[in-house]
């Protein structure tokens, strides 16, 4: 049986850096090159490798135990991604408005159709939405003022020839609501099933309605918003809106990184995945393993879901 090893002690100290057991000029152990993956019969043919028997077994029941070890994480992981297999890719033209005066929920827009198309996943000011900068714009993080003043600067604060000194300058800048609709098609095979959707960096708060239902918000900076849409969502035809805010909905700090237009800009939109997927109505939520290498022992802790309010026992 070829063995493999991947060790990830230091490198050799001295000069010549071996990847062996036993360095020929300093004699010094360990010195595999971290990370690197030897073959166990490769080495020992050529004379480099020098265990005992008691380190040869030690080896073996190290691999093996390893080798065991991401059968069982991948096979759980499997598991837990069959929950969500069957979905549906809402990536492409979405329809859309911006809501300048923040109208839209008073005005039920979520019960109209939009009038703009934009791409999802997708930023609206990459799009050609909004303002371009300028000496008006009201940016998301503190500026120093004295460059309004400098007359070095003053070539770069006309309409037409604006430049921002202290961060990447956006095409266009908008903050505040804008409005994003789709209609989705439901499978029939998704009958009675659980739906949710999948929206995987939005920035920053969001919230849902499916044919004019609002189904609730959402406003996490670091994860994704995912909505329950329950298993009542009947096959067919549906419109799907989602409004966007990116104004201050927690003070995080102005120059906070999440937010501000010092690094990764104040941007309303959509990124990553974009999906809806189904499960059964009784589904693996969330599965967490923990080893425990002394005792050789691994503590499986699975979350099941349900959404069909019977109570029931079952064996996993």
């Amino acid at each position: 049986m070829e063995i493999f090893i991947s060790h990830n002690g230091p490198f050799c100290p001295c000069p010549s850096g071996y990847l062996w057991t036993r360095c020929p000029e300093c004699k010094v152990r360990p010195v595999y090159r971290r990370g690197a993956r030897i073959s166990m019969r490769s080495i020992e043919a050529v004379g480099l490798l020098q265990y005992t028997p008691r380190e040869s077994s030690r080896l073996v029941k190290e691999s093996c135990m390893e080798s065991m070890m991401r059968l069982f994480l991948l096979a759980f992981s499997l598991l837990a991604l069959t929950a969500r297999a069957d979905q549906v890719d809402l990536a492409g033209t979405w329809s859309f408005q911006l809501d300048r005066q923040d109208q839209g929920e008073a005005g039920k827009w979520f019960e109209r159709d939009l009038t703009d198309r934009i791409a999802l996943p997708g930023v609206l000011t990459a799009q050609g939405y909004g303002d371009p900068p300028s000496m008006q714009t009201q940016w998301t993080g503190h500026i120093n003022p004295i460059w309004q003043k400098d007359p070095y600067y003053k070539q770069y604060q006309t309409p037409d020839n604006f430049k921002m000194p202290f961060w990447l300058q956006p095409e266009r800048h908008y903050v505040g609501a804008a409005w994003y609709q789709r209609e989705i098609e439901v499978p029939k095979r998704w009958q009675g099933k659980r739906l949710v959707l999948h929206l995987e960096r939005p920035h920053w708060k969001t919230t849902v309605w499916i044919d004019g239902q609002q189904i609730g918000s959402q406003d996490s900076l670091g994860t994704a918003h995912i909505y329950e849409l329950g298993t009542n969502v009947t096959p067919g035809k549906h419109r799907l809106t989602i409004r966007v805010d990116n104004r201050m909905i927690v003070d995080v700090g102005r120059d906070a990184h999440s937010v501000s237009d010092h690094t990764q800009g104040n941007w309303n939109g959509i990124a990553g995945q974009v999906m809806l997927w189904s499960t059964d109505p009784v589904w693996i939520d969330d599965v967490r393993v923990y080893p425990n290498i002394k005792d050789k022992t691994v503590k499986v802790v699975v979350s099941i879901g349900n959404s069909t309010g019977i109570s029931d026992a079952g064996t996993l």
